[in-house]
């Protein structure tokens, strides 16, 4: 279950905020579909609430309700919106040069680009589980990330068409700000092609509330054009090697 200059500290730590729990859910969502517009609310572990619309699985908006930041995805990119300062910044190239200038530094904790966990295993437990109204089914699904140990997690999958849609506008959000997308693309071979729909994961994602009726399309258009992220992540790393 996204900016001042990232020079600004506090703003930089919201813009990363968003990205996490965006890959929390990189795992959603498979089966091409009919285009069903929708609108969700989702609940993270961070007790904080999400508010996702999408026209398609390609043309989605998300981020916290009332807040000014939020992602849309169109186009097949990712950008991050302030809507205070009307600044757009395009997600994908800035994890891609983010990335570059962690290797630069050799500070691998800037880059957050490929931190999606492998699922080791999927096991449908046969329990039948009603969440925010829509019956799912109860899994056990192994995950590991990157330098932990596996941890088993209990998650609800549905096939509801809705859900399903909601999940692969997260997943494609998610690809559209990968530097990889291998990682995403091992989720989808691991997730039951019967089930792709996530309902809830134990404790780090729930869906509060769904529906199929269509957002206003003027909601997914960018108040400006995007910043160039590059020559201003470029300028950063100059500062940061001054500073080292």
């Amino acid at each position: 279950m996204i900016t001042p200059p990232p020079a600004d500290r506090t703003s930089h730590r919201r813009t990363s905020a968003l990205p996490a729990w965006i890959l929390l859910c990189a795992g959603l969502g498979l089966t091409p579909l009919a285009h069903a517009a929708g609108s969700a609310t989702i609940s993270t572990d961070e007790n904080k609430t999400f508010q996702v619309e999408w026209l398609d699985p390609q043309t989605v908006r998300m981020g916290e309700q009332n807040a000014n930041e939020y992602m849309v995805l169109r186009d097949g990119k990712a950008y991050m919106v302030q809507a205070e300062q009307g600044s757009v910044m395009e997600m994908g190239e800035m994890m891609r040069t983010l990335s570059q200038v962690a290797k630069g530094l050799n500070q691998p904790g800037l880059d957050i680009s490929d931190r999606i966990p492998a699922i080791e295993s999927v096991q449908n437990t046969g329990k039948p589980v009603t969440v925010a109204g829509i019956r799912g089914v109860s899994y056990n699904i192994t995950i590991r990330e990157p330098k932990q140990p596996p941890e088993t997690l209990t998650a609800v999958l549905t096939d509801d068409a809705t859900v399903t849609e909601l999940s692969q506008a997260y997943l494609n959000t998610a690809a559209a700000m990968m530097t990889s997308t291998q990682a995403v693309q091992d989720i989808r071979q691991a997730l039951p092609k019967d089930h792709q729909g996530i309902l809830q994961v134990s404790g780090k994602y729930a869906v509060k509330t769904v529906s199929s009726k269509k957002p206003d399309p003027a909601r997914f258009v960018l108040p400006s054009p995007p910043t160039d992220m590059n020559s201003m992540l470029q300028g950063i790393a100059k500062q940061l090697q001054k500073l080292n």
